[in-house]
């Protein structure tokens, strides 16, 4: 079971890094390109595959801001997703100043405020796991414009895309004029927001 939450996790670090260009902040930074052998089966317990995205982080600049929505609908948020995620972008190059995990114990105001301020602090990504739709139409609101990029990895904040969205269109401008969540799952879009959680 720690395995499955583990994979996904995963690869939502690498989505970042992939398809968001890291969060390094040289401005002078090279171009990287992505790893031709990287696939979703590359991310799994061993954290391997984020060491091969440490030239992409270095491409990138801007700090990335991880929202998670409560500790107390599951312990998910407190003993996967959060040394997971802090693993992942470490083995990738990140330092603990080019990525922040905030949890919002529930709140929907708190998780706003959460996404206001990593995007003061100068994040250029979003990932976030609404505590509900509403704040999440928010969330991808704000995002959209400020020109922030934005990963829903749980439940998306508008209707739930069509299975034949693509994995490759998950990072994305959150757009006022595309509304439909593309989300970090092993199957290219999110059900709606699991109990399992």
């Amino acid at each position: 079971m720690r395995f499955a939450k583990l994979v996904p996790t995963l690869g939502v670090v690498g989505i970042v890094a992939i398809a968001c260009g890291g969060g390094g902040t040289s401005s002078n930074s090279p171009t990287a390109t992505i790893p031709s052998s990287l696939s979703v089966s590359s991310f799994d317990v061993t954290f391997s595959a984020m060491a091969t995205l440490k030239d992409l982080h270095a491409a990138g600049s801007g700090l990335v801001g991880v929202l998670m929505p409560d500790t107390t609908s599951s312990t998910r948020w407190v003993n996967s997703d959060l040394p997971y995620l802090t693993k992942a972008f470490q083995m990738a190059g990140y330092s603990s100043s080019d990525f922040k995990i905030d949890n919002a114990q529930g709140n929907d105001a708190t998780e706003l405020a959460q996404a206001q301020a990593d995007i003061t602090q100068g994040a250029k990504v979003l990932v976030m796991a609404p505590n509900d739709s509403t704040v999440g139409t928010q969330i991808q609101a704000l995002a959209s414009s400020k020109g922030v990029k934005l990963i829903s990895y749980t439940e998306p904040p508008s209707p739930v895309p069509t299975p034949t969205t693509s994995a490759s269109t998950t990072c994305r401008s959150a757009s006022s004029s595309d509304r439909a969540s593309r989300t970090a799952s092993p199957h290219g879009t999110s059900p709606a927001r699991r109990s399992s959680r």
